[in-house]
Formats: C-alpha cells, sequence, structure tokens
C-alpha cells in the first residue's frame, strides 16, 4: 500500500493546469465543489501550493470519527504559511510545483504532511477551506481500523528515521 505512488501516477496521467485529489469513498457534498476548491485556490498568490476541503462525517461514522473530523476540519478558513498541514484527500494543488515536488512514494500515509513539511521548507504555503466540503466516513485516525495503526506506525518511522519529526525522550528512559 503506497498512496503516495497512486497519486503521483493519477496526476502525470493529466493535462489541467490544477490537479484534483478526491479519496474514493470521498462523496462531495454539492455541485459547486470544484467551483469552491478552485475559487479558493486562485484568490491566493502563486506560491500557494494547494489547497484542501472541510471532510464530514456521515451517520456510519462513528462518535470517535465523527469527532476527529468536526475537530479537525472547523468552519473557517486558514492560510497556513507555518505549519505543514495538507490533506490530499479533498484538495486541488497547482500543476506546475506539483510536477516539481511529488508525494513521497516510500511511506504508506501521511504522504500529503510529509509533502507539505518539504514544500513549506521551499517558501510555499496551503490553504484550508470550508466551503468545499466532502462526506467522508472517517477522520484522521481512523478509529477502530487496526491495520491503519500499522501503517501509521510505519509512516512515523520513517518520519523519525528522516529528522522530520523529532520525540524528545525524557533522561530516564535512556538509563542503562
Amino acid at each position: 500500500y503506497r498512496p503516495g505512488h497512486a497519486l503521483n501516477l493519477g496526476a502525470s496521467r493529466g493535462k489541467s493546469e490544477f490537479i484534483i485529489f478526491l479519496s474514493a469513498h470521498c462523496i462531495p457534498k454539492n455541485d459547486n465543489y470544484f467551483t469552491d476548491l478552485h475559487q479558493s485556490l486562485i484568490e491566493e498568490d502563486l506560491k500557494c501550493v494547494g489547497v484542501y476541503g472541510r471532510q464530514l462525517p456521515i451517520p456510519c461514522s462513528g462518535a470517535q470519527n465523527t469527532v476527529d473530523l468536526m475537530l479537525t476540519y472547523p468552519t473557517e478558513d486558514r492560510v497556513l504559511r507555518r505549519t505543514p498541514l495538507f490533506n490530499n484527500a479533498n484538495s486541488m494543488v497547482r500543476r506546475n510545483i506539483f510536477e516539481r515536488y511529488h508525494f513521497n512514494e516510500n511511506v504508506t500515509n501521511l504522504e500529503d504532511l510529509i509533502w507539505a513539511k518539504e514544500l513549506q521548507s521551499e517558501g510555499y504555503h496551503f490553504k484550508y477551506t470550508s466551503n468545499a466540503q466532502v462526506y467522508h466516513y472517517h477522520g484522521i485516525h481512523q478509529h477502530k481500523l487496526n491495520t491503519l495503526s500499522d501503517r501509521l506506525a510505519n509512516s512515523l518511522k520513517v518520519l523519525l528515521d528522516s529528522g522530520w519529526l523529532s520525540i524528545e525522550q525524557p533522561d530516564f528512559c535512556n538509563y542503562k
């Protein structure tokens, strides 16, 4: 399971100025979905790589996933210049930038956060819009999906090994 590879491959097949990423299990809330993503992105300067939209729970999402989605995707828009946040499950990016910077193909998830961190280190930024809404049955933690825990652990190891993420350990953990 390598989502970065699949996303890069799909994006390489298109020719339009913008690339839309929409997870197969995300359902746009209304007919203005693409227009809302596009408008939100073009109103920003060219250093804004992409925009991602709001994700809403559905009745079968369960309590934990519902809370996760509601906390992660608020009702107000944000421009993210210092915080490396991006979610490719519901997003649009500028092709000219994506062709230079692809998703990491060696991780099993969090490829969008790794990508956001890389691009922000190059001076780019992202935007979150609450207008482009999709229904998504699970939150970012995907509660009760045990195989995801294994994939997250693998991705966290990649992030730690690459120096992107560090976890401080108290001195008593180094006791021998």
